[in-house]
């Protein structure tokens, strides 16, 4: 039996070690290259500058975008979103089996066609709100209504 011995070649004859090491120059050459000085503006601790205009901070606030009322399936009109936060607020009768599915559908789709999840399902007497975010566009209200009168308003922040 004869055993074969295998001499290990040093890392430093390896072609993958100085590879590594190539990469790691490059990265810090790179690093230590011309780098921008960022330039501070001197402040005069004793000068104080007034301004007799005060700069108006717009507000956002809620604003009613649309409001449909209905006791049957009914689709609004067609109304723009700008995107962001919106809430729906809606108000169903108290009726036995009273139900109100609200969707709020993009302009060109149909829900009857194409499917839909509703923003809201409530059954039987209540009155509520929920957020929900839409992205811009044109859309409409489509309430699928059943023994019931369904009151749904959205309001938009801007």
């Amino acid at each position: 039996m004869e055993k074969e011995t295998k001499s290990k070649k040093s890392i430093l004859k390896k072609w993958w070690f100085w590879l590594i090491i190539a990469f790691v120059l490059i990265v810090i050459i790179a690093g230590c290259g011309n780098k921008e000085e960022e330039i501070t503006p001197e402040v005069t601790p004793n000068k104080v500058v007034e301004t007799s205009e005060e700069i108006p901070v717009p507000t956002k606030e809620w604003t009613k975008v649309i409001k449909l009322t209905a006791n049957t399936n009914k689709q609004s009109e067609t109304f723009y979103l700008l995107g962001g936060q919106q809430k729906v607020l809606y108000s169903v009768s108290d009726t036995p089996f009273a139900i109100c599915a609200i969707y709020v559908m993009k302009e060109g789709t149909d829900l009857m066609t194409q499917g839909g999840f509703p923003i809201v399902m409530a059954d039987g007497d209540s009155t509520d709100e929920t957020m929900m975010r839409k992205s811009k566009g044109n859309y409409y209200l489509d309430l699928q209504i059943a023994n019931a009168s369904c009151i749904v308003e959205i309001y938009e922040f801007k």
